[in-house]
């Protein structure tokens, strides 16, 4: 299974893939403030991120928002995830499974950094994700550009929730999102 092949590479999985990351989520930081222009304002008190397939939580989300809940199949990488991300709340799981482990509407940001094509389970992974936003949330989802389910998931994604922007990076699609026009 994927998490068992993460499991397996965890231990190099920072040194191989913390740069590349860090590019992708300074987009996704810059789609997510694209309303503020040059200096966003920090987050309001009490907002909430949910990172589905969080990985080893290469960035502090105090940009984003008050608290972070970080999801992962992989165990390997949670425990990466408990030393760099020590005030987040660490969920073993998959984006299918959401809704066994959290309440719905209850975030003001929902991200996920090149999982997507991951998933198990495609469509019950991104409903499962998208019931996990508040009715202004803001989504801001990431999948490998090499991918061949790049056409199914972003069929998979119109389907579900009106896309509000795109970027490329060098490896992913990266979408801001939300819950309706």
């Amino acid at each position: 299974t994927m998490s068992d092949y993460y499991d397996a590479i965890a231990p190099g999985y920072q040194r191989l893939h913390k740069e590349e990351q860090l590019k992708k989520i300074k987009v996704m930081r810059r789609l997510l403030h694209r309303d503020e222009g040059e200096n966003p304002t920090p987050p309001a008190a009490g907002t909430r991120v949910l990172d589905v397939g969080c990985g080893p939580c290469f960035c502090t989300w105090e940009d984003l928002g008050e608290s972070m809940v970080g999801v992962d199949p992989s165990k390997e990488l949670l425990k990466l995830a408990a030393n760099n991300a020590p005030k987040a709340k660490l969920i073993h799981a998959g984006a299918e499974d959401l809704s066994q482990h959290l309440e719905p509407e209850q975030f003001d940001a929902v991200v996920s950094i090149t999982a997507i094509q991951n998933f198990t389970d495609l469509e019950k992974g991104l409903d499962e994700v998208k019931k996990m936003g508040k009715c202004t949330c803001k989504y801001c989802l990431t999948f490998l550009k090499a991918s061949p389910r790049v056409a199914l998931i972003e069929q998979a994604i119109a389907a579900r929730f009106h896309v509000v922007d795109r970027a490329e990076e060098e490896h992913d699609i990266i979408l801001l999102l939300s819950k309706t026009a």
